[in-house]
């Protein structure tokens, strides 16, 4: 069970994101950072712990008004040792290749962007990692990918937008749901993780990690309550 950093970027900076209400993100404001310049912020996590993975949601990219952000590259070239997942709202096949070409980081393909099903199996020796996105209940996307779990591909990120920047607790039953429809997959809970004891439970039901931000950035996980969380037992991916 592992803790995933979370770095949202917005318009060069690092946003503190709440409720997937991304037109009221504000840049990020930590006792973590000293800025909310990406750098910084990379900076004052790995102060915390030897985390290897960091997701990175590119929003002016998601929202279709920038892509990719230079922050990204600057990210990839300072950290050569983390790998990043990155959100870049990829939609079709021509977006991924374009971001592959790039080679900054690991591709997440957001089910509230992408617009090509096929993308989902190894593209040029890669394979991308599935989100799954919810507002609550209500599946994001415009592709039925919720209809044939043998075309996902074996990491999938269980993304509850309105839990996200909150304390509300993960969407264990959810987790438990993906789990059972592809026992063999890698399920990462992103939104509402916010306890050590909603890690613990989300272990319980055999998640491979979590997605953390808020928790972070206000200190409330601090150093010594991250050990044996930080580190895949058995490297990066």
């Amino acid at each position: 069970m592992i803790v995933i950093p979370v770095i949202d970027l917005m318009n060069g900076e690092v946003v503190h994101a709440r409720g997937g209400d991304r037109s009221k993100y504000k840049p990020l404001r930590s006792p973590v950072a000293r800025s909310s310049d990406p750098i910084d912020v990379v900076h004052g996590l790995r102060g915390l712990a030897e985390f290897r993975i960091i997701y990175v949601a590119d929003l002016d990219a998601i929202r279709g008004s920038g892509y990719p952000s230079r922050q990204l590259a600057e990210m990839h070239a300072r950290f050569p040792d983390i790998e990043l997942w990155i959100d870049a709202g990829i939609t079709d096949r021509r977006s991924l290749e374009n971001f592959l070409e790039l080679d900054l980081g690991t591709p997440v393909l957001g089910s509230e962007t992408l617009r090509d099903a096929t993308l989902l199996g190894i593209c040029h020796g890669t394979e991308p990692i599935l989100s799954l996105d919810y507002r609550g209940d209500r599946y994001l996307g415009s592709l039925d990918l919720n209809s044939d779990a043998r075309a996902w591909p074996r990491r999938i990120i269980s993304m509850t937008l309105d839990r996200v920047g909150t304390a509300r607790g993960p969407d264990t039953e959810r987790v438990c749901r993906l789990l059972a429809r592809k026992p063999d997959a890698q399920i990462f809970a992103a939104g509402g993780v916010y306890e050590i004891e909603h890690l613990l439970r989300l272990a319980g039901v055999g998640a491979h990690g979590a997605l953390v931000g808020s928790a972070l950035y206000t200190g409330h996980l601090r150093a010594d309550m991250l050990t044996g969380f930080s580190t895949p037992p058995e490297g990066p991916g």
